[in-house]
């Protein structure tokens, strides 16, 4: 008997990008629901965002073609999708799923965040500081863009504002860039405007800053609310009122709707709108908050109290907004249980005997939400528990509180720590990947145009090269590379066509814990040609942020030596 395990059925997603803020947590939602369901995610890349003013080829055909013989389905990201891919996907008669836009089909299954009632949402608010004169800036390029357009509009008739269409400022892109533009026209105008909703996180920080460097405050001369809840709204100064959305609630609703497809259960079909909220912080002129856990009637002492608590704790780190969406804090929060034991320790007045444990628990925290306003709100609810218990114990409180304040001080501690080690701005590993990626093309001896020699400083497990190359019925690849252990039958040189790319060997190679893992594949361009895609196994851990720029990078200096040596294009 065979010992082979059967294949899992997989998930391909295509998406601009594969992987940076929004997208790579749209990806992780993904993956979430694939190692549930045993199935294997192939995230496939089908553009450069960076490199999309100088790219005037469209491969994007081609690359719908990949792994279509291997599929069970397709998740598309369409919120920026041009005109000519949605008819592409229009002619498919695949299982699909459109994420952040509308689906190719009218009445097709689509995953969107209500975007015009979040826009909406933030114009009422500013209606409710008294903001008459408010502006809205957006790139109406794209679908998600619009939609908040029409929810803006929506508020204004509501509050009976008439609309200022000189206070509508359009601008060229979602890139950092466009805040800047608009700043540069709303004091061009003489700011005509009290308050602004700013369709992006991205736009409105940026606009922030111009409208600061110009001598303007925020919010006392212009008010500001963004959109997306991004870490940029935290960080910001001042810190930015921004509508909620949860990118990775996004891929868990697209994946498990197009297993739902696929399994022919009802009520896959038609438009899922995911709940946004409303997060106030000092941008808007706001500056008192609080929990909403503060106003619970809860009696903190009864019995049950850890069950209460445990729920409050799954909805905090729930992946929509409004509701809960885990099954159990094991799996909201891996570790959970670990804190939950050692809080009860600290309020009897106990020593906690699992330190290590403890500290790996908040460590699985911070990488189950990247949101530091998250993070430390469960910190504030475990003090706010902890006094309301210790108001009410029978035992000596001067033994409580000592042991209650180490337990909150070492919570804090872990947050902090690990929020300084996952900020790509100090990740110290960062410089020490460019350094060795340039160092593995500059090499003495070594081919940077094909070499996956680089491929070990982003811990990728399994490499592949395949460059594009006409066919009798079609482009097909030409494997050019491997890289690792290729658990494949195809040789160097071999030609496959791309609807049975990546190899369906590659399904067998696995995480630890058995399950499939995810494939990415992106594209190797420059602006003279689409040369071909590199396919890539990186580690769960850092797949869709670091991984992500670093996987960029490297095929950005393959993509840069093919166009400087066309013989390697053949090369084996």
């Amino acid at each position: 008997m065979s010992s082979r395990r059967i294949a899992p059925r997989r998930m391909v997603v295509f998406t601009p990008e594969a992987g940076g803020f929004y997208v790579g947590e749209v990806l992780a939602g993904i993956d979430d629901v694939c190692a549930h369901h045993d199935s294997q995610a192939v995230v496939v890349q089908t553009a450069v965002g960076w490199q999309a003013s100088l790219v005037n080829h469209n491969p994007t055909s081609d690359y719908y073609r990949l792994g279509r013989n291997q599929r069970l389905g397709m998740i598309v990201v369409t919120a920026t999708a041009h005109p000519e891919e949605l008819a592409i996907l229009s002619q498919s008669d695949e299982p699909m799923v459109a994420v952040a836009g509308p689906h190719p089909k009218p009445g097709g299954p689509s995953v969107v965040v209500d975007n015009a009632g979040g826009a909406a949402q933030a114009v009422r608010h500013l209606v409710a500081h008294g903001h008459r004169k408010i502006g809205f800036v957006g790139a109406f390029v794209q679908h998600d863009i619009v939609e908040r357009y029409r929810g803006y509009l929506a508020a204004l008739d509501e509050a009976g504002i008439e609309l200022d269409q000189t206070l509508v400022y359009g601008v060229q892109d979602d890139q950092s860039h466009g805040g800047t533009e608009a700043a540069e026209l709303i004091l061009e105008g003489g700011v005509p405007l009290s308050a602004v909703f700013v369709s992006t996180d991205t736009h409105a920080v940026t606009l922030m800053d111009a409208l600061r460097e110009a001598g303007l405050r925020v919010p006392d001369d212009v008010a500001v609310i963004g959109f997306d809840d991004s870490d940029l709204a935290q960080t910001a100064v001042p810190a930015l009122t921004s509508i909620r959305q949860t990118p990775s609630a996004l891929g868990t609703a697209a994946a498990d709707t197009l297993l739902d497809l696929v399994d022919g259960v009802p009520g896959a079909d038609g438009m899922h709108v995911l709940p946004t909220a409303l997060i106030l912080r000092h941008s808007c002129g706001c500056f008192e908050t609080q929990h909403g856990f503060a106003e619970s009637s809860q009696d903190w002492n009864a019995p049950d109290w850890q069950d209460r608590l445990r729920e409050m704790l799954e909805q905090m780190l729930a992946s929509q907004p409004a509701e809960s969406s885990a099954r159990d804090l094991d799996e909201a929060w891996p570790g959970g249980e670990i804190v939950i034991r050692a809080f009860d320790a600290a309020v009897r007045g106990v020593s906690a005997s699992n330190v290590a444990g403890l500290d790996g628990a908040w460590r699985s925290a911070s990488i189950r939400t990247r949101n530091s306003e998250t993070l430390l709100g469960l910190v504030d609810l475990f003090e706010f528990v902890g006094l309301c218990r210790q108001s009410g114990a029978d035992g000596d409180t001067e033994a409580i509180r000592p042991r209650l304040g180490g337990f909150l001080a070492q919570a804090r501690l872990e947050i902090l720590r690990y929020a300084s080690i996952a900020d790509p701005l100090s990740h110290p590993q960062a410089p020490r990947i460019v350094r060795d990626l340039t160092r593995s093309f500059l090499s003495p001896g070594s081919n940077g145009a094909t070499s996956l020699d680089w491929l070990r400083h982003i811990e990728a497990t399994r490499g592949c090269l395949a460059l594009w190359e006409p066919g009798d019925k079609g482009r097909v690849l030409r494997i050019v590379r491997w890289y690792g252990d290729t658990l494949s039958d195809e040789p160097l040189g071999a030609v496959v066509d791309p609807e049975d790319f990546p190899p369906a060997e590659w399904v067998d190679d696995s995480a630890a814990d058995g399950r499939p893992n995810t494939v990415t594949i992106v594209p190797i361009l420059t602006p003279s040609r689409d040369w071909g895609i590199l396919a890539a196994i990186l580690p769960k851990t850092h797949r869709y942020y670091d991984g992500f720029w670093a996987l960029q990078y490297g095929t950005s200096l393959v993509a840069l030596s093919l166009e400087r040596d066309v013989t390697g294009q053949t090369s084996a």
